[in-house]
C-alpha cells in the first residue's frame, strides 16, 4: 500500500511539474498584454517551465520591467502576485512615457545636418518594428548617439570634430525629448607621412612605398582602409601570408598620422597546389588556371582573387584554401571545393506592346563537361517571330586571363510588310589587363534573307546578304573606346567614346 502512495505521488509530482506556468500582465495601457509577452520573447522560457514561486514571479517582473524601460518608460513599476501553483499574475504602472522627438544639428550644412540626425537616432530605433511608432529616448542613447555623430564625422575627415548635447527639452503633455546638438567640425585632415616600427627592420621600405600615393589624400575612413589594405596585400602577395600589421594613428597640426607595426613572419614559396572535393570537374582544368603560382613567392591575395573567380562560375557552391608546410620555406595549397548544382533550366513569360505575347525557355549548364565552361541556350517565342540562340564561354582560355565566347543564333522575325530571317556566329574573346582595363574583340558574320509581305519586291532592297562586323572595346579608369565595323548593307566605320555612342548593334 506505501508502495502505491509513493508511486501516485511521484506521479502526480511529475505532471505538476511538467505543466508550463502561465504568466498574465494587468495594467497596461499603451500595448496588449500580448504584445508585452511577445517583446519578452524566450526570456521567460526559465518561468513558464517551473511552479509558480515568489523567485520566478520576481524573475518574470524584472524581466518586463526592463522591457517597459526599454520602450522609454522609465518610471516603470511591475509588482506581482502568485494566482495557484500554475499562474503569476504581474501587474504594471506603466507612468510616463519619454519618445525621442526631433534632432536637429547645427554647424555643419542641411544635408549632412539630416544624416547625423539619423545617426544619432539608431541606437534608440535599433531592433524596432517599423509600426512600433515613435522610438524611446533612453539615458543611455545620449552617449551612443553623440559617439555615432563623431564617428561619421571622423568617417569624412574631420578627425577634430566635436559633437555636443546643447539642448534636451521635454514636452510635459506628449512627453517627446527634443534633442540639439552643436557640432565644430573643424578643418578637414589629410594623411602624413606614416610611421613603420618593425622589430627586426624588415617591412619598413616596403610599407612606406605602399602607403605613399595616399600621402596628403582626405583622411576619410575610405581613403585609410585602402591604404591599409593596400600595405596588407602588397605584404601577402610577397610571400609573407603570416603577416601581422597593425595601424595606429595620431592626430596633430591638421594630419593624421598612420603608425604601422610590421612583423612579416617568414617568407615562403608555393611548391605544389592540391584541389580535393572535385567529382564533376575535372582537377587538370583548375590546374592550368593555378599552374603560374607554382614556384613563386605563395601570393594569398592572388590565390584568394583566384577561388572568387572560380565561385563567379557557380559551378561551385564553396571553395577554400589550407596551406600545408612541407619544408625550408616551402608550402603547398590544399584547395576544398563544394560543387555545385549546374544544370539549370528556366521559364518565363511576358507581354510586350509591340513584341505581344512572349514566352522565353532556357537551358544552361555552369561545368559543361566538367571544362568550367559556361552553356547558355534557349529559345523565345513572340508574336513576331522566334529566337534562338547558344553561347558557349571559357572563362580562362588555355588557362590564362583571356574568356572566349563563341555564339550561333537563328531569328525569324515578321515586321510590317515584310519578314526576316537571319542566322549567325559570333566569336568573343574577352582581355582583363592590368588592375582596372578591359579589351573586347568580336568577330561575328550573319546571313539575311528578306521576304515581302505587304511590301513590293522592288521596295525591299537587297534581299540576301550577308552582315559581317568587327567591334573593338576597350574600357577602364573612367573611360572607354568604341570601334565598330558593320558590313552590308550598313557599311560603316565608328570611334568614340561609349557615352557618346547612340547605336549598337542589338545581340
Amino acid at each position: 500500500m506505501n508502495l502505491l502512495r509513493s508511486i501516485t505521488c511521484l506521479f502526480l509530482t511529475a505532471i505538476v511539474a511538467a505543466a508550463e506556468t502561465r504568466v498574465f500582465i494587468e495594467g497596461l495601457k499603451s500595448m496588449s498584454s500580448t504584445q508585452a509577452l511577445s517583446l519578452l520573447g524566450d526570456r521567460l522560457e526559465h518561468v513558464r517551465a517551473s511552479a509558480a514561486s515568489p523567485p520566478r514571479a520576481d524573475d518574470a517582473a524584472f524581466l518586463l520591467r526592463q522591457v517597459l524601460r526599454k520602450d522609454g518608460y522609465a518610471d516603470a513599476v511591475v509588482d506581482w502576485r502568485i494566482a495557484g501553483r500554475e499562474s503569476i499574475v504581474l501587474t504594471v504602472q506603466e507612468g510616463g512615457r519619454l519618445s525621442l522627438g526631433k534632432v536637429t544639428v547645427n554647424g555643419v550644412p542641411a544635408a549632412q545636418a539630416k544624416k547625423l540626425s539619423r545617426l544619432y537616432a539608431r541606437p534608440a530605433e535599433k531592433d524596432r518594428p517599423i509600426i512600433a511608432g515613435a522610438p524611446p529616448f533612453r539615458e543611455g542613447d545620449v552617449a551612443a548617439g553623440l559617439a555615432n555623430v563623431k564617428q561619421e564625422l571622423n568617417a569624412t575627415g574631420y578627425w577634430a570634430a566635436e559633437a555636443v548635447l546643447q539642448d534636451r527639452p521635454t514636452d510635459p503633455q506628449t512627453g517627446f525629448v527634443s534633442i540639439r546638438i552643436e557640432v565644430s567640425p573643424g578643418s578637414i585632415h589629410t594623411i602624413g607621412t606614416p610611421v613603420v616600427k618593425s622589430s627586426d627592420g624588415r617591412g619598413v621600405k616596403l610599407t612606406s612605398t605602399t602607403a605613399a600615393p595616399f600621402v596628403g589624400k582626405d583622411a576619410t575612413t575610405a581613403n585609410l582602409n585602402a591604404m591599409r589594405n593596400a600595405v596588407e596585400q602588397t605584404a601577402v602577395s610577397r610571400g609573407y601570408p603570416d603577416a601581422v600589421i597593425r595601424m595606429g594613428h595620431t592626430v596633430a597640426n591638421g594630419k593624421f598620422i598612420p603608425e604601422f607595426s610590421i612583423d612579416l613572419g617568414t617568407r615562403v614559396r608555393l611548391r605544389d597546389i592540391r584541389m580535393e572535393g572535385l567529382e564533376r570537374t575535372k582537377p587538370e582544368r583548375i590546374a592550368a588556371r593555378m599552374k603560374d603560382m607554382e614556384g613563386e613567392w605563395y601570393d594569398e591575395a592572388a590565390m584568394n582573387k583566384r577561388l572568387r573567380e572560380l565561385l563567379a562560375t557557380g559551378a561551385f557552391g564553396a571553395a577554400s584554401v589550407e596551406t600545408e608546410v612541407v619544408g625550408d620555406r616551402l608550402v603547398d595549397a590544399n584547395l576544398h571545393f563544394d560543387e555545385a548544382r549546374a544544370r539549370e533550366v528556366s521559364f518565363a513569360a511576358g507581354f510586350g506592346s509591340y513584341q505581344g505575347f512572349i514566352f522565353r525557355t532556357t537551358y544552361a549548364d555552369r561545368n559543361l563537361m566538367g571544362n568550367l565552361w559556361g552553356l547558355n541556350s534557349g529559345f523565345e517565342f513572340g508574336s513576331r517571330g522566334v529566337l534562338g540562340d547558344v553561347r558557349v564561354t571559357d572563362p580562362w582560355l588555355y588557362g590564362s586571363d583571356v574568356s572566349a565566347t563563341a555564339r550561333a543564333y537563328a531569328l525569324i522575325y515578321g515586321r510590317e510588310g515584310y519578314d526576316t530571317f537571319e542566322t549567325g556566329l559570333e566569336g568573343k574573346v574577352t582581355w582583363r589587363f592590368g588592375p582596372h582595363y578591359t579589351l573586347d574583340v568580336l568577330v561575328g558574320s550573319g546571313l539575311v534573307n528578306i521576304e515581302g509581305d505587304g511590301l513590293p519586291v522592288s521596295e525591299l532592297g537587297e534581299t540576301n546578304y550577308t552582315n559581317p562586323r568587327i567591334e573593338i572595346s576597350r574600357r577602364g579608369s573612367g573611360e572607354s573606346l568604341h570601334i565598330l565595323y558593320q558590313g552590308w548593307p550598313h557599311r560603316r566605320l565608328v570611334s568614340q567614346d561609349r557615352q557618346q555612342l547612340s547605336s549598337r548593334i542589338r545581340r
